[in-house]
């Protein structure tokens, strides 16, 4: 078919579009003041959108249409069946009279990509604003300085005096033990410890709330506001200068007295005591700390994308465009775990210097801005002559693995992260040098790490028994409530039926009253998963507590020539390819990404078959293999059409069709729906589509949906999801605990003679108590 070239042309349609540019201004005496910069600002805020698209047609049935209209706000798009577009342009219209014409692919790209509509309104308008140079001052002085790089000290012996650090520590996720643990490990009444929780972490924000607001230190707090910080957005820099401006200025902190500034994560540990950091400190007061790459200006800004315009919107940084750097300033960077004097710090807060507010905002609009901003800044103001090329931290760079380009689905851009450290990494932690921390640990990958630094770097002694045992919270009661822990919830109601079922058999006496869900939790075992701890209220202040284990459904027969390079097979999603663990924790719904992953012993390159197969028999995905003689691991999602259906699926490996190894597992349904109050009796309501298991079908690990529900099968269907979980997941021991020690106990006397341990004695339980993270507790000598 002939190719047919059609131009259409849109006019400039009207449009009101409003940009709210989140710049944080850190100047006090700034913000009453007339900014000429924001009064440009201002001028082209309300903008003329509309399109121009050049297309290649290659079917000559043309159907095009306008799209997305929100109230008094139009965006046009053109949509051409089967069209191929080369070229887009966008035009802008500003306040001033002039158009931009975006061409740049790049942002339209990203504009395509985007999902929400202020999304795409901000990408279009920040390239507009970067395209006529109003977005952020190209033209920022240059600042000469030939900086020191000796680590001379600031003081003498006879001026000596203890330094006082203040920790700014940066957490997210849902691990309140080793948040504990990191702050027992670095806590010094004479410090300061200011604590920012990611805004998607409300469990974990909850938890130290509530821990802080019991303990009552003086010398602690939590930000009264919360941002969600990501890899390689502005965010995280926004979290770093929100705190450094709110205990410089706010009242509340008038008595924190401190010379440096410290930046943690949840990831970092100290690998010397807290008191050897203070004295190393104490002796260079005025200096900051920083780490940099040994590259020239060009290699740093190509390597970190600075020659590049990237807008955060709809929890992703888009790369939009190319942009020009300010000439005349010398940039670097390196690492943004940095220690920086109280002198620097009230300079960026309070100076009334444009170069501050110029480069904040052109950091704004950086990729990794944490990474080269205080550098930047350091190196071309007057504190030039203060820094130390070391930031006296270890970081585990492990490029092999650490470089995966893992964040993709959150940035336009390939970046590296730090892998964790393990058990077997423990001699690469040199210590004889000047440095005070590590960076990455992750218990839930591997705790030994910490247990052996804090005995022999640290000269702590762990108290037994459960010195190799991990919790970690998954899910809690208020987000069950809540709908937020749809993956969990067919499991979790089927382990409470269960339990209900067991505990009327060992205490040989009907439970009166219904179970209420109390909280999901994994555990660990010597860094092995070991299963999930579920609890329920039994009574008002009773507590029952079951170990849940995962029974194995897997085997194998290497009869065929190459199989037996395998030694290791698993079935997840989420899989973390730096660390090489699924993040499912053994749970998996209809709803996840599958994904095998093998471990292979090294031998000859031999070929296989990998297959799939649903709950009702039939191959949802089948591929070939080709295993290469030097392949350690492999890793292949599936490509499976969605909905998957819940049940008993199978994934196996073959040569020549005789299996030799196969891997069984569960897929439950996924039900987000918000719940009042659940309860084992209680009956589900006439608006539910249930999902049951079709009457007369001879195969009973398949899950069929409904629209209409049918009561008679009620009880089929959660004997159904019952008989799932029996089959993969063994009740392995219980325990009964209080839920509220200074209520009166009396209630334990329902376990008496039965052979149900008290929580509290039980070392496996959630609620014995965890002396490596119990608060200035964790350091006890051993009998």
């Amino acid at each position: 078919m002939p190719r047919i070239r059609c131009k259409l042309l849109f006019g400039l349609i009207l449009a009101s579009l409003s940009l709210q540019f989140l710049f944080y201004n850190l100047s006090p005496s700034l913000d009453d003041c007339a900014n000429p910069r924001s009064q440009d600002h201002e001028k082209v805020r309300t903008t003329n959108i509309g399109f121009e698209e050049n297309m290649d047609i290659r079917d000559l049935e043309l159907e095009c249409e306008i799209v997305q209209v929100y109230n008094n706000s139009i965006l046009i798009e053109n949509r051409c069946n089967g069209s191929l577009v080369t070229k887009s342009k966008i035009l802008i219209e500003s306040s001033y009279g002039s158009v931009c014409r975006i061409e740049d692919e790049l942002t339209l790209s990203a504009y395509r990509r985007a999902g929400s509509l202020n999304c795409k309104i901000g990408i279009l308008q920040t390239a507009c604003l970067a395209k006529i140079r109003m977005l952020y001052n190209v033209s920022l002085p240059s600042k000469p300085c030939n900086p020191r790089s000796s680590d001379e000290q600031s003081s003498t012996d006879q001026d000596y005096a203890p330094a006082k650090i203040l920790f700014i520590i940066i957490v997210h996720g849902r691990d309140f033990r080793q948040f504990k643990r990191l702050l027992t490990a670095i806590y010094n009444k004479n410090h300061y410890y200011y604590i920012h929780t990611d805004k998607r972490s409300e469990y974990l924000c909850n938890k130290i709330r509530d821990f802080i607001d019991t303990r009552k230190e003086r010398n602690i707090a939590v930000t009264s506001w919360n941002l969600e910080p990501m890899w390689g957005s502005s965010s995280f820099l926004d979290v770093l200068l929100r705190c450094m401006k709110d205990v410089l200025l706010l009242e509340r902190f008038s008595e924190w007295k401190w010379d440096f500034y410290v930046n943690l994560s949840g990831s970092d540990y100290p690998i010397k005591k807290i008191d050897q950091f203070t004295a190393y400190l104490s002796l260079r007061k005025g200096k900051n700390f920083i780490s940099s790459m040994s590259i020239s200006t060009a290699e740093f800004v190509k390597r970190q994308g600075l020659n590049f315009l990237f807008y955060e919107c709809d929890n992703r940084m888009w790369r939009i465009g190319k942009r020009s750097i300010p000439s005349h300033l010398h940039f670097y960077g390196g690492s943004d775990w940095i220690i920086l004097s109280y002198q620097f710090c009230s300079y960026l807060v309070t100076s009334s210097d444009p170069f501050i507010n110029d480069i904040i905002l052109f950091y704004k609009y950086a990729l990794l801005p944490a990474e080269s901003f205080f550098h930047v800044v350091l190196r071309n103001s007057e504190f030039c002559g203060t820094i130390v090329y070391d930031n006296l931290r270890l970081i585990n760079w492990k490029t092999n693995l650490s470089c995966h380009c893992q964040y993709r689905k959150i940035v336009d851009w390939c970046g590296c992260s730090p892998s964790n450290y393990r058990r077997s990494d423990i001699s690469r932690i040199d210590t004889s040098k000047a440095v005070f921390f590590a960076r990455k640990f992750e218990p839930l990958v591997n705790q030994e790490i910490l247990n052996m630094i804090d005995e022999l770097l640290l000269g702590k002694k762990l108290r037994q028994p459960n010195r190799y045992h991990y919790w970690q919270n998954l899910c809690h009661a208020s987000e069950f409530i809540a709908g937020k822990c749809s993956r969990y919830k067919f499991y979790i109601e089927s382990c409470m039926r269960l339990a209900r079922s067991n505990m009327t058999s060992l205490l040989k006496k009907k439970i009166d009253r219904s179970l209420e869900f109390a909280e999901l939790v994994l555990i660990n075992q010597n860094d092995t998963f070991a299963g999930m701890l579920v609890s329920f209220l039994i009574s008002t202040n009773l507590i029952l507590e079951v170990w849940m284990k995962k029974r194995q459904l897997a085997w194998a027969m290497p009869l065929s020539k190459g199989a037996e390079r395998l030694y290791d097979m698993q079935v997840g999603s989420n899989l973390d390819k730096k660390e090489q663990i699924f993040r499912n924790y053994g749970i998996l719904s209809a709803n996840d990404e599958l994904t095998v992953f093998q471990r292979w012993r090294l031998g000859p390159k031999f070929h296989c078959n990998l297959t799939w197969v649903k709950p009702d028999g039939e191959i949802a995905d089948h591929r070939f293999l080709a295993i290469e003689s030097n392949w350690r691991f492999s890793y292949f999602k599936a490509e499976i059409l969605k909905p998957v259906i819940p049940g008993r699926w199978k994934v196996y490996l073959s040569i020549n069709n005789i299996i030799f190894s196969e891997l069984q597992f569960i897929l439950f349904p996924v039900d987000s729906r918000p719940i009042r109050g659940l309860q084992t009796s209680s009956a589900l309501g006439n608006d539910y589509l249930a999902e049951l298991p079709r009457l007369g079908e001879a195969n009973s690990n398949v899950m069929y949906t409904s629209n209409r529900l049918n009561y008679d099968n009620i009880y089929s269907n959660k004997k159904w999801i019952d008989s799932l979980v029996s089959e993969s997941w063994e009740t392995y021991k219980f325990c009964v605990g209080v839920k509220d020690r200074d209520v009166n106990n009396a209630s334990l006397k329902l376990i008496a003679g039965t052979g149900i341990t008290n929580c509290e004695d039980s070392e496996w339980s959630s609620f014995i108590k965890d002396y490596k993270t119990e608060f200035r507790s964790n350091v006890v000598a051993i009998d």
